[in-house]
């Protein structure tokens, strides 16, 4: 019974994630008889919206969330804005922070954001007018700043142009920094490029600090490979022995509960094809559970349950490869040998299975292997899947 519930709860959680991805899912508030559409000034809820070209067509009183080709925002909106689009242009006020993902992003003369932008973009235009209340976090590959920026700009890009004034204080990391002379920097600036074009340095309030980027690049990757690039062989035998026992204990603990579903699936004659949708089945989950959660967590759909299943779902990844090496040692040496199993075919086999995990290349396939099986099996255990 509660297996059953727990699917159906799972499928509450599923049916809630992927209804954010329908064409054109609008939050529409409630309507008085008496009050008609063109009266009704704004929205009090949550916005979402998705298709080919979007744009708001009454004021928020709540966040808008934008999924479309084109994002057009030139309504107000009493709250955040989240926007993935190819191309986002925003020319009204936003109470909130803006966050975007797209190619294009476009700030027009009237657009005033009260709170911080943050964006990934391949070309933004912050044209002359716009406002930013907070900071500006950006990251791209041409970015033209005529903006007023309130506080400070973080910037990481191949060509930045700025003409308009920031508050705060620069940290920038571009091939090439353009600075116009009309340009005000109110605070430090700390400047890392390949070429440096800044008319007037005078237009920079505090400090100035310029680092050539490729040398600084060359830096921070020596001293990541001193930190990560190379293992001794002592942390390579550690990191071993310390899968294989926790993989050992984990066996241990089947071994002794001996789960009668996992048990009756294990000892299961299997053949070639029902290895394939058993990984087919566990390969699937083990993609998609994640996206569910979290475009459940997105809009706030059963987030209780979604942190649940989400919890479940990382022991069931934990477990996944010693439930493979369980059903395999079942399957190999038990069932086509007809061998009463000993604890110690089961060890072999881990052993083995953790010597081929440190083989390039091998490793991962065998890797993938044994945890869609895993994930698979585990699945079929916990719905009682056994035909």
């Amino acid at each position: 019974m509660k297996k059953k519930i727990f699917l159906i709860s799972f499928l509450m959680v599923l049916f809630g994630g992927l209804q954010l991805t329908s064409v054109s899912a609008v939050v529409k508030p409630k309507i008085n008889k008496k009050q008609s559409k063109q009266q009704l000034k704004f929205v009090d809820k949550n916005l979402f919206q998705s298709g080919t070209i979007e744009t708001i067509k009454q004021n928020i009183n709540g966040d808008f969330y934008c999924f479309a080709e084109t994002c057009i925002i030139d309504k107000q909106v009493n709250g955040d804005v989240f926007a993935m689009a190819r191309t986002v242009k925003i020319s009204s006020k936003i109470d909130g922070s803006v966050r975007t993902i797209s190619r294009d992003l476009v700030l027009e003369e009237k657009a005033e954001i009260r709170r911080n932008l943050t964006s990934v973009t391949q070309f933004a235009n912050l044209k002359q007018g716009s406002k930013i209340g907070y900071d500006v976090y950006i990251i791209g590959s041409d970015i033209d700043l005529y903006s007023f920026v309130n506080r400070g700009l973080a910037a990481g890009s191949e060509n930045i142009k700025i003409f308009g004034q920031v508050n705060g204080d620069l940290h920038i990391e571009s091939e090439r920094i353009y600075l116009g002379q009309n340009a005000k920097i109110g605070g430090n600036a700390k400047l890392s490029a390949n070429d440096f074009d800044i008319k007037d340095e005078k237009v920079i309030k505090g400090k100035i600090s310029k680092i050539n980027l490729t040398e600084k690049r060359k830096k921070q990757n020596k001293k990541f490979q001193e930190m990560f690039g190379t293992d001794t062989i002592q942390q390579k035998i550690g990191r071993f022995l310390f899968a294989f026992l926790a993989n050992l204990a984990l066996l241990t603990i089947i071994l002794v509960i001996k789960p009668k579903t996992l048990t009756k699936i294990a000892k299961q004659k299997m053949k070639s094809f029902d290895y394939l949708k058993v990984f087919s089945l566990g390969l699937t989950a083990i993609i998609l559970i994640p996206v569910v959660l979290v475009l459940s967590l997105f809009g706030l759909v059963f987030y209780k349950l979604t942190i649940i299943i989400a919890f479940l779902y990382i022991i069931m990844l934990i477990l996944s490869k010693t439930v493979f090496i369980y059903v395999l040692t079942q399957q190999k040496i038990g069932i086509k040998n007809k061998v009463k199993l000993k604890p110690y075919h089961f060890a072999v086999v881990l052993l083995v299975f953790q010597i081929l995990n440190q083989i390039p290349f091998i490793g991962g396939i065998v890797g993938m292997v044994g945890y869609g099986i895993g994930f698979g099996i585990l699945i079929k255990t916990l719905f009682r899947f056994n035909k």
